[in-house]
């Protein structure tokens, strides 16, 4: 294990079977806020495209569509470019993966020989004692890629084979390679929690957040709906004053620009979906007095917050929300019925990102918008430095002091890792059907707000 989580992870795919294991990986270092480098080797672009079911053609395509799939960004490398920064010790990342990694380059790195980029990034990190996994998934192995094996092992590498373990108890597929990748990310020296580790009574169920350990940065829970209920369940009292510190007030001028950007007239029917403690919804209540609002949430204690709200702003006279209890992913609305909907910090949460757009898009009828307030990668510069600290390292902490929970708020960054960054998430939106689809940056470039529009042509609930 080394000394510390490493912040810039080379990722080599060589052309073993194992794509899904590799999938996996670079959404978790990216989750992790790792900075990738990519290089995939011309029999791993055949892996990729066919265990993956990717549709495209050709190293660049292939790459490309795989990065899109998971939802990072990465320096991209040609297997032939030799000349390469990682090829050299001068300038060579904090640690390498080969993932999946044929018993061909096991040999070409055990022997010292070179023919592509990932066989000298295996090599330099070798020579110059830097962190070097290997996940070899090849069976059985014969006497010779035993001894190659012994021999990587011997000058430094972590050989790690793609061997699923069951004391977690996997329940799907993804189980077992979250058991692969926990194994690789913890070799690492990252606090893996993507499968529970113990033994007997005590143990986890599968799925369960294993938690943090030691200095190692956490990586997110899986974004299971009802893991994901209970942990803003758990946090609710204090998420409003949470998400004051966290901005240093913003976020209700965020909430304000997204409102207006949804363009209500009175009269007209808004859902604010995701609406946890319902302050979007009352601002969309503020922006357009007329306006009958509804604000749905899958987690009961937001939903107790918001109606708290709500019955205060009623009890002055105003017109305020409803708020009812439903799932993004499977709306309980017909095709067409809003005139508008909105999202706020809430899409990054759900585990079909496309499928909650396309709902959106149906609930909303022709030439309504669609709206997204969400926080984002920042661009380069000196904002992604400040919020790579303020996100990893002092939000963390406050929401241990205010809340008692720094899993939550760890959470937090590490999803925003994993999360597309703007320009992808305006490229889904597109892909759902909307048009007009542009983004503003706020906060430094760290938050989003995306707007959709729902062709005027286009029956309620249709598909193009």
């Amino acid at each position: 294990m080394s000394a510390s989580p490493p912040s810039t992870v080379f990722v080599g795919v060589s052309g073993a079977s194992g794509a899904p294991y590799v999938l996996r990986l670079v959404q978790a270092l990216a989750a992790a806020g790792c900075e990738l480098q990519l290089c995939v080797s011309d029999s791993g672009v055949l892996v990729l495209e066919h265990e993956l079911e990717l549709s495209a053609q050709g190293r660049d395509a292939v790459t490309a569509a795989f990065l899109e799939r998971a939802g990072v960004a990465a320096e991209v490398y040609a297997a032939d470019d030799l000349a390469a920064p990682p090829a050299s010790g001068s300038s060579f990342p904090d640690a390498a993966v080969i993932c999946p990694c044929s018993v061909s380059t096991v040999a070409h790195i055990a022997l010292g020989t070179t023919r592509t980029l990932i066989h000298r990034v295996g090599d330099v990190a070798l020579k110059e004692g830097r962190p070097l996994v290997v996940v070899p998934r090849e069976t059985p192995l014969s006497k010779i890629h035993l001894r190659r094996l012994l021999e990587l092992a011997e000058a430094g590498a972590i050989v790690l084979p793609a061997m699923p373990g069951f004391y977690s108890r996997p329940q799907t597929l993804q189980d077992a390679v979250d058991h692969v990748v926990g194994k690789v990310i913890a070799a690492l020296g990252f606090a893996q929690t993507l499968f529970a580790v113990g033994r007997g009574p005590g143990l986890k169920p599968a799925g369960e957040s294993a938690g943090a350990s030691g200095d190692g940065r956490a990586l997110p829970v899986d974004r299971d709906p009802q893991r994901i209920a209970a942990m803003f369940g758990g946090i609710a009292p204090r998420y409003d004053l949470m998400n004051r510190l966290m901005t240093g007030g913003r976020d209700r001028h965020w909430r304000s620009v997204a409102a207006r950007e949804a363009a209500p007239t009175p009269g007209d029917r808004v859902l604010d979906a995701c609406c946890g403690t319902g302050d979007l919804s009352l601002t969309l209540a503020e922006e357009c007095p007329g306006c009958e609002v509804v604000g749905l949430d899958f987690t009961e204690a937001m939903l107790d917050r918001a109606r708290e709200k709500a019955a205060a702003r009623q009890r002055r006279g105003l017109l305020a929300p409803a708020f009812v209890r439903g799932d993004l992913l499977d709306l309980p609305f017909a095709d067409g019925e809003f005139a508008a909907v909105t999202v706020g910090w809430g899409v990054r949460n759900v585990s079909d990102i496309p499928r909650a757009f396309a709902e959106m898009k149906r609930v909303t009828r022709p030439g309504g918008r669609v709206v997204c307030l969400e926080s984002t990668q920042a661009p380069d510069g000196a904002g992604k430095h400040f919020h790579r600290v303020w996100m990893g390292h002092v939000v963390p902490l406050l929401g241990r002091i205010v809340t008692g929970d720094a899993t939550a708020y760890a959470y937090l960054p590490a999803s925003v890792q994993a999360f597309p960054r703007a320009e992808g998430l305006a490229a889904i939106m597109a892909a759902t059907g909307l048009t007009r689809v542009r983004y503003r940056r706020f906060g430094l470039g760290a938050v989003a707000i995306h707007v959709g529009e729902v062709p005027a042509d286009v029956a309620p609930g249709a598909t193009q």
